[in-house]
């Protein structure tokens, strides 16, 4: 135990003098989003009368498919909100929710003269209800408001309270201001993207996650690794999405091949919890990179989940990244960045204060072994087991070059580097 201490002490100093090397540099200042609230903790979910009491009578419950019916959940959370004064409609989302299930959801609010919305469940429900929410603050088409394959109108005020409620611990969609909404006409997937798409208040009750099946859990857990490693080296990074991103990825990277192996430690699944919910604040701020500009455009053409996408994608752009950045001598702090990451997920000690950009490169790059070698232990599919080949990857490149999460990547990557990490995880 006092081993374990010591590691983990020479690990944070590490990591600390990291921060101060590359973190010391001379800002134009930047924007960090927060959702009001943030109740987190097992067993949590008792206060979820209360919380909804003191924003409304009326919710919009918004919930997944069958599973919440089957575990008796559903019933227990009318219970709670009855119990406190607050009635509800509920309105089911079965599957990733596109522009159709979100215009139902509105629909179904405004008939039933609901003041809020509360969602329960996975990152796809808590999109669809902060878009419902949202959009109950406007009229036109919800398509007007997409960014790629519409207008991308900003929304011009709060719509409904919004209070979410995971029982997934991987896209931290409980606290981000965006929401993933497919559009079929043009095979995409695309955001809504907005400070008034911030839940009121998040209510993150890690024992909602202990009936996740290991797939299920591998999958979401690496969306948050990817989210956390992505936000870490991103161009818009900050002081403050850099702490919480290194406390995500220090937890998530321990607890995340714990659960794995045992479904029923409640203790990792706490960890990922907050991992999740890590990653989530950090990307509100920081953005992502180009494995989500990737996964966004190959979802909507693919039934790959998100998180199996980010997962395959995630180890190959990450070397593809390292090796871009290797040779830019203009950009050796981001390179350290990576090395930083990689350094935690190899449990090391190094500050990479003095390394040149051979050794940092080498170092990234284990880190990249690491990911794959991860993904492999998990059984984690590729994509071409979702009838990706070869003869997409020129079209997948095409689209992710639109995603606002490119914009964010710490380099731009060449279009061959793409569409070989994409190869590479076809499989």
């Amino acid at each position: 135990m006092h081993a374990k201490i010591q590691t983990d002490l020479l690990l944070l100093i590490s990591v600390t003098k990291v921060i101060m090397v590359i973190g010391v540099v001379l800002m134009n200042g930047f924007d960090f989003y927060s959702t009001t609230r943030i109740i987190f903790g097992r067993g949590r979910l008792r206060e979820l009368g209360d919380v909804a009491n003191a924003m409304g009578r009326h919710a919009l419950l918004v919930t997944g498919g069958l599973s919440l019916q089957k575990s008796g959940m559903a019933d227990r959370i009318r219970q709670i909100l009855n119990s406190a004064g607050v009635s509800s409609t509920p309105f089911s989302v079965k599957g990733e929710p596109d522009t159709t299930i979100v215009e139902q959801g509105l629909a179904c609010a405004r008939a039933a003269g609901c003041d809020m919305v509360i969602a329960v469940g996975g990152g796809s429900v808590l999109d669809a209800a902060k878009a419902i929410g949202a959009l109950s603050a406007v009229e036109g088409p919800m398509v007007d408001y997409l960014e790629i394959v519409g207008r991308g109108l900003p929304l011009p005020g709060p719509g409904l309270t919004v209070v979410t409620v995971p029982t997934t611990s991987g896209t931290g969609a409980e606290v981000t201001r965006n929401a993933v909404i497919a559009y079929h006409p043009a095979k995409r997937k695309v955001s809504m993207r907005s400070p008034y798409l911030l839940p009121r208040v998040a209510l993150v009750d890690p024992s909602l996650t202990d009936s996740m099946p290991p797939d299920v859990t591998a999958a979401s857990g690496f969306d948050a690794l990817t989210q956390l490693a992505e936000a870490y080296i991103s161009r818009n990074h900050n002081p403050f999405t850099d702490a919480l991103v290194l406390d995500g990825i220090k937890r998530a990277v321990v607890a995340l091949s714990r659960v794995y192996a045992d479904p029923g430690d409640t203790e990792a699944r706490d960890e990922m919890s907050l991992a999740a919910l890590a990653s989530g604040l950090a990307l509100s701020s920081a953005g992502l990179g180009a494995v989500h500009g990737i996964a966004g455009p190959l979802g909507g053409m693919f039934p790959v989940p998100h998180g199996v996408a980010c997962a395959v994608l995630l180890p190959h752009i990450w070397e593809a990244n390292a090796r871009a950045l290797s040779r830019q001598a203009d950009r050796a702090e981001c390179l350290k960045r990576m090395a930083c990451v990689a350094s935690i997920l190899l449990g090391e000690v190094s500050s990479h204060q003095d390394q040149g950009a051979s050794a940092l490169l080498e170092t990234a790059l284990r880190g990249g072994e690491f990911l794959q070698g991860l993904v492999r232990n998990m059984g984690i599919p590729a994509l071409g087991t979702f009838g990706v080949t070869g003869h997409d990857v020129g079209l997948i490149v095409q689209q992710a070059r639109g995603s606002s999460s490119m914009r964010s990547n710490p380099v731009e990557l060449e279009t061959e580097a793409l569409a070989a990490a994409i190869r590479s995880a076809i499989g």
